[in-house]
C-alpha cells in the first residue's frame, strides 16, 4: 500500500496538468488517467480491507479485535479549491481517511466466526424490530411495517410481551427491559458475561437510532446495517473501557 500513494500523487499531478481543450498528440486522455486513479484507489482500499480481515481472522477473540480496531484506512477522490471564494479553481485531490468496519461483511470474510455465538447477527436484526417499537411508542405513532409480526418476534426472542392495539405497539420497553435485550446481543458477540451492558449503552443506541425523514411528521429508523454500525461503537466502548462523548458547537 505504501507504493500506491506516491503513484497516486503522480497520477493526480498528471491529471490536473491536462487541459482537455488543448491536448497535444503526446498527452494522455484525461479519462484514461482518471481510470488509472480510480483503479489505484480501489486497489489501496481493497488491500487495506484485506489486512484488516487477516488481522481479525488471526485473533483468538475476533469480535473483540474488530471492535478494538473499529476502522480501516481508505482513500477517496475529491475536488479541492486552490483558488479563493470569489475565484475558485478546482483540482482533483486524494484524501486519506477511515471507514468504520461493517461487522456483517467482516463476518462473511472470517467464515462466519466473528462472534462468540453465530446468533449475534440474527439478534441484531430482531433488536432492530425492538427499536422500531420503542421509537413508535415514544412518539405515539403508527408504523407501516407488519407490526403483528414484529411484536410476535420481540415477545419470542427477548421475552418482552408485545402486542398491537389500534395500530399501535403496546410493550413494556422500560430501561431495564432494553438493557436485558441488549445484553443478549453483547453476550452473543463477545461471550456470556464478558461485558455488562448498562443504560448508558441503550441510551447511546436510542440517540443514534432515529434520523429525520423526508416525509412530514416522520422519523426514519435505522436499517440493520446502520444498527450494526451503532453496535460497533458500543462494542468499541466496551472493549476499550472508554466512555461515550457528545459533540456540539455550543459546548466548545
Amino acid at each position: 500500500m505504501n507504493e500506491t500513494e506516491p503513484k497516486l500523487e503522480a497520477l493526480i499531478s498528471k491529471y490536473n496538468g491536462l487541459d482537455p481543450d488543448n491536448l497535444s498528440e503526446d498527452d494522455p486522455k484525461p479519462e484514461d488517467v482518471m481510470k488509472e486513479i480510480e483503479d489505484c484507489i480501489a486497489d489501496f482500499n481493497e488491500a487495506s480491507w484485506r489486512v484488516l480481515v487477516l488481522t481479525v481472522f488471526a485473533a483468538e477473540e475476533k469480535m473483540k479485535k474488530a471492535c478494538e480496531i473499529f476502522a480501516y484506512d481508505v482513500l477517496r477522490l475529491t475536488d479541492k479549491n486552490i483558488g479563493d471564494k470569489d475565484n475558485p479553481i478546482f483540482v482533483k485531490a486524494i484524501v486519506k481517511g477511515e471507514k468504520a468496519i461493517d461487522l456483517f461483511k467482516l463476518n462473511k470474510e472470517v467464515d462466519f466466526k466473528l462472534g462468540a455465538s453465530d446468533k449475534w447477527g440474527a439478534l441484531i436484526n430482531k433488536f432492530n424490530m425492538l427499536m422500531t417499537i420503542r421509537v413508535t411508542q415514544d412518539i405515539k405513532g403508527k408504523d407501516t411495517a407488519d407490526m403483528k409480526l414484529i411484536a410476535s418476534t420481540i415477545t419470542h426472542t427477548f421475552k418482552i410481551p408485545a402486542e398491537v392495539k389500534d395500530q399501535a405497539f403496546v410493550a413494556d420497553l422500560s430501561g431495564k427491559k432494553m438493557v436485558q435485550a441488549l445484553q443478549l446481543i453483547v453476550d452473543a458477540m463477545f461471550g456470556e458475561g464478558v461485558y455488562k451492558v448498562t443504560t448508558h449503552d441503550t441510551k447511546f443506541i436510542e440517540w443514534q437510532y432515529g434520523k429525520k425523514s423526508k416525509n412530514r411528521r416522520c422519523i426514519t429508523c435505522a436499517s440493520v446495517k446502520e444498527l450494526g454500525r451503532i453496535l460497533l461503537n458500543v462494542g468499541n466502548k466496551l472493549v476499550t473501557g472508554t466512555t461515550y462523548e457528545a459533540e456540539s458547537k455550543h459546548l466548545k
